[in-house]
């Protein structure tokens, strides 16, 4: 008989959350994908989202789904990203560090939440 969960569902497992907040992500860009084509973003939107994605990849980070290196990966193609879409690197810097560093000073002030965080992640984000 098989086992149920195979012998790399770890590695499965950290792939899953990562392609569930790139998705994410990404379903929230192609949802108002025409606003911001047309440049009728609202203020301070582009600056939120890059906020909104270093918070994500500090989770990934602090969770253990992905590593730094996938982090700083991720940040260089959503920097990219970002400067065809015009935010200068300056603004997509100082947003992007802000949301990653504050999500990293939270989770070291209070360990026990960050656990509670990542097991409520890992259960699937349900209360």
């Amino acid at each position: 008989m098989r086992p149920i969960i195979s012998p790399d569902h770890r590695t499965r497992r950290k792939g899953m959350y990562r392609r569930l907040i790139i998705s994410a992500v990404m379903a929230n860009a192609l949802l108002t994908g025409g606003a911001l084509a047309q440049g009728n973003a609202p203020a301070g939107y582009n600056e939120t989202m890059i906020n909104a994605g270093g918070g994500a990849d500090a989770v990934g980070v602090i969770c253990e789904k992905s590593t730094l290196a996938q982090a700083k990966a991720h940040r260089a193609s959503l920097r990219k990203y970002m400067a065809g879409q015009g935010v200068p690197g300056a603004v997509f810097d100082t947003n992007y560090d802000r949301g990653f560093n504050e999500a990293m000073t939270r989770a070291k002030a209070n360990p026990a939440q960050a656990r509670a965080a990542c097991a409520q992640l890992a259960r699937g984000a349900r209360p």
